[in-house]
């Protein structure tokens, strides 16, 4: 929560950087915060969109579709219209338009196989090549979706880019019973 504060504290409406706050979102999620927390979030997320000044910000669907699935159905924001970055997360969001389980399970074990390939412009690209960078690869906003949408994700335990604990810490072990 200290960290989620100094984040809120450093509002930066000049420089924003999407991915910071697609990973921040996509861990309150994951991490199950309090409303409050959440209030916060959607909060900056709204300052972002009416404040942001880079030309190339957007108001953005994927992280409002993260946002609005803690909000009560007569509190569900509709800032967005279209994805900031669309050649990255338009599979993705395509997902949350199915309503079949098992589509939605192929169309999140595709997107899965694609994510390390679809960031080759991220900064972090190949850090397990460099010298004391590589920290894992971690697609925490798929990871959210799913457990959103409460995807059956049990063929992405061993995926190397899928934190499968994440979206499962807050399940009942009874195999650590014995």
């Amino acid at each position: 929560m200290d960290s989620l504060s100094y984040f809120l504290h450093g509002f930066e409406k000049e420089n924003p950087i999407y991915n910071d706050i697609l990973n921040r979102v996509s861990l309150a999620v994951l991490l199950n915060i309090p409303d409050n927390n959440i209030k916060q979030l959607i909060t900056y997320v709204q300052q972002m969109d009416e404040q942001a000044k880079p030309a190339d910000w957007t108001p953005d669907l994927l992280l409002w579709f993260m946002l609005n699935s803690r909000m009560g159905e007569d509190k569900i924001q509709t800032h967005a219209n279209k994805l900031a970055f669309p050649k990255l997360y338009k599979g993705l969001f395509k997902l949350t338009q199915l309503s079949d389980a098992q589509a939605a399970k192929k169309a999140l074990i595709d997107y899965i196989g694609k994510w390390y390939n679809l960031n080759k412009d991220a900064p972090w690209y190949n850090n397990h090549l460099k010298t004391s960078c590589y920290r894992g690869y971690w697609a925490w906003e798929v990871a959210a979706v799913a457990k959103i949408l409460q995807i059956d994700d049990s063929d992405l335990k061993d995926n190397p880019y899928y934190p499968y604990d994440m979206v499962h810490w807050e399940e009942d072990d009874t195999t650590n019973d014995e």
